[in-house]
């Protein structure tokens, strides 16, 4: 009975309006809120499938004092100990570089000129080097040294230099075979010659680099004594370039490294707020809708005020007038915010479907915490509406 008396005004067209922002807010705002899972577990819990751990050379930032040999641009040992304690950082391995003079010479071929330069040498723990290559090793007494060169090396000659001099481009296989001559000179200013050769190329590390084990030894037979013994440069293993903590400690250090490693940690600062941003959007279309409902309850018991007074006066009380109304509002809004949630779970399907084509693992279903702010939200808005429309009939009683 209630229902034909008190319906009867009902407007349909504002209803169906107001259903489908709500609807469509709760939506967007609930997958914001998927996405935002998805990506903050592909930037911590998967971040080696994303962004591989990744090595970046560090070294501090060279000022004028530097110049004036008024300070040093070398890395203590505790500065070392320190970076090794951050829990964004798996290993710092620390480049050792000779420290006696070397010159290099080589025939590359019939067609090129000799190679002759000063030349210079760098080691790094085993652990940290790209290559795979049994002939990477070196012992005392052993006249041939192994070398291994960056890739981007041969790149600048076969496609910088040789076209601007008129000589021919050569293979990674042909720089292999070609021998070196290594004329080391120690600090008694005597000459000492050593058989060398290219075994492989690195990509990850910029620098001419010989076995650990012979700069070290070779630092001892021939190096200068009065040269410092504290690296200037270090690699480090980090687990996440992106991660903002290790942006922030290499600046607040005055530590260097590439630049391009680090636009990661921007780019996810920058979709969050993206992400953000539309989740904001979504509470705002959300609030805009449960108000359209409000106002059109609102509307719909001012069209039947009449009747409401009658009912009151015939012994009604506004309570139950109010609990009528109220239970119809719960209908449509919990029924649209079911709805809502079951088009996140397709949406959060097409959205792993998407990542899983690109190469990227997320989980296949909804994130719990997704649920539980989507049921924060309803409660939150179901109760505003329920005690908005209790308000509106109580003025009618008065």
């Amino acid at each position: 009975m209630l229902s034909k008396v008190l319906l009867q005004q009902k407007s349909r067209a504002r209803l169906f309006i107001a259903a489908t922002g709500s609807l469509l807010g709760t939506l967007l705002l609930l997958t914001a809120i998927q996405l935002y899972f998805d990506i903050t577990y592909l930037f911590t819990v998967k971040a080696d499938d994303v962004i591989s751990p990744s090595f970046l050379e560090v070294n501090k930032q060279v000022s004028m004092l530097n110049t004036l040999s008024v300070s040093s641009s070398s890395f203590s040992d505790e500065e070392i100990a320190e970076i090794r304690a951050q829990k964004f950082i798996r290993k710092v391995g620390v480049f050792t570089p000779t420290q006696f003079s070397m010159w290099l010479t080589g025939e590359l071929s019939a067609n090129l000129p000799k190679l002759q330069t000063d030349m210079f040498l760098e080691g790094l723990p085993d652990d940290m080097i790209d290559v795979q290559n049994n002939r990477w090793n070196w012992e005392p007494g052993q006249k041939e040294i192994p070398i291994i060169i960056p890739s981007y090396y041969l790149s600048l000659y076969n496609f910088a230099f040789a076209p601007s001099k008129g000589l021919p481009q050569i293979t990674k296989g042909t720089v292999t075979r070609i021998p070196l001559t290594l004329e080391i000179t120690d600090r008694e200013g005597h000459r000492v010659y050593y058989k060398a050769r290219v075994i492989d190329y690195s990509d990850r590390i910029n620098t001419i680099m010989a076995p650990i084990s012979f700069i070290n030894w070779a630092n001892k037979e021939y190096g200068r004594e009065q040269e410092g013994k504290r690296p200037s440069r270090l690699l480090l293993e980090v687990d996440n370039p992106s991660n903002p903590r290790f942006a922030a400690f290499l600046e607040a250090k005055g530590y260097e490294t590439s630049k391009d490693k680090l636009k990661g940690g921007k780019q996810m600062a920058l979709l969050q707020v993206v992400l953000l941003v539309v989740g904001v959007v979504g509470v705002f279309i959300v609030i805009l809708s449960v108000l359209v409902f409000v106002l059109t309850f609102q509307l719909l018991i001012s069209r039947a005020s009449e009747a409401i007074r009658l009912l009151i006066q015939l012994g009604h009380d506004y309570t139950t007038i109010s609990r009528f109304f109220n239970r119809y509002f719960l209908r449509l809004f919990l029924g649209i915010q079911l709805i809502a949630f079951a088009l996140v779970v397709l949406v959060k399907l097409l959205m792993y479907q998407l990542f899983t084509e690109n190469a990227l693992e997320v989980p296949a279903y909804p994130h719990w915490a997704m649920f539980l702010w989507g049921l924060l939200f309803t409660l939150a808005f179901s109760l505003s509406g329920v005690r908005a429309i209790h308000r509106t009939v109580r003025r009618l009683a008065d």
